[in-house]
C-alpha cells in the first residue's frame, strides 16, 4: 500500500528502532488485543510523535491539513502504536487550539473504530479545547453523544468532563449520565463511576447527593465513592 501519511512514513522506521518484542507481548496481553504492537514505553512514543509531527506539520497548519494527516495516519495504521500516534497527534496542544467542531467527525470516528478504553479515553482530551472553544454546542453534542447506540460513543461523554475540575458542568453530567444508569456494560459503568469520582474531588456533596438520588450500578458505586 502507498502510503499517503507523511507522518506514518518517517514514524515507522523510528518506531522500529524501539521495537522490544517481549514488551509488545506484555503490552498486547495488558490491553487483550491481537492487533500488533511494536513494544515502545508512551514516553518514546509521545516524544517521536511531538518532534515528527513538528517536522511534517509545522507549529501551525490548516486545521484541514491536520485533520488529513491525522486520519491518513489513522486510516493507514499497521500497529497500534500508529493509530495511538494519530491521536497524541490530535491531541497535542499546539494542534488541539486549532481545532473546530469540524473535528468531531474525525473524533468519533476514532472513537468508533478504536472501540477499546485507551484509545478512546486518550481522545477525550479533544474535549478540554471544545468545552472552552464552543461550549453551547460541545454541551449539545454530548448530550447526543450520550445517547448512542455505541457504547465507546457513550463513554466518551460521559467521561468527557475529566479534570475540568471546579468548571464542571454539572447539569451537563447529570445528563450524559443517567441515560446509561441502566447499563451493566463493565466500560459503561466504570466510567459512570470514573466521572463522579474525578469530580467528588471538588466538590463532593455533590457527588454524595447524586450517588444518594440515583440507582447506580454496584461498580459504578464503588468507584464514585472510592475516596469518602
Amino acid at each position: 500500500m502507498v502510503l499517503t501519511s507523511q507522518l506514518a512514513t518517517v514514524l515507522r522506521p523510528a518506531f522500529a528502532e524501539l521495537a522490544d518484542p517481549e514488551r509488545a507481548e506484555a503490552q498486547q496481553r495488558y490491553l487483550k488485543t491481537t492487533e500488533p504492537m511494536v513494544g515502545m514505553v508512551t514516553a518514546d512514543l509521545r516524544r517521536l510523535v511531538n518532534v515528527h509531527s513538528l517536522e511534517v506539520l509545522g507549529a501551525d497548519p490548516s486545521e484541514a491539513v491536520l485533520l488529513a494527516e491525522v486520519s491518513a495516519l489513522w486510516t493507514e495504521a499497521a500497529t497500534r502504536d500508529e493509530r495511538r500516534a494519530a491521536i497524541f497527534t490530535l491531541t497535542l496542544p499546539r494542534y488541539r487550539k486549532r481545532l473546530t467542531l469540524t473535528a468531531m467527525g474525525l473524533v468519533k470516528q476514532i472513537v468508533r473504530e478504536g472501540a477499546w478504553w485507551d484509545l478512546v479515553d486518550s481522545v477525550v482530551k479533544v474535549q478540554e479545547h471544545m468545552f472552552a472553544a464552543y461550549p453551547t454546542e460541545a454541551s449539545a453534542m454530548m448530550r447526543e453523544w450520550a445517547r448512542d447506540k455505541d457504547m465507546w460513543v457513550r463513554r466518551y461523554a460521559i467521561i468527557s468532563q475529566l479534570h475540568r475540575k471546579a468548571d464542571v458542568d454539572t447539569s451537563l453530567l447529570t445528563e450524559c449520565i443517567e441515560p446509561n444508569l441502566a447499563d451493566r456494560e463493565f466500560f459503561i459503568a466504570k466510567a459512570i463511576g470514573w466521572a463522579l469520582r474525578d469530580y467528588a474531588h471538588y466538590n463532593p456533596s455533590w457527588v454524595r447527593a447524586f450517588v444518594d438520588a440515583h440507582e447506580l450500578q454496584p461498580l459504578s458505586r464503588r468507584e464514585a465513592l472510592k475516596h469518602f
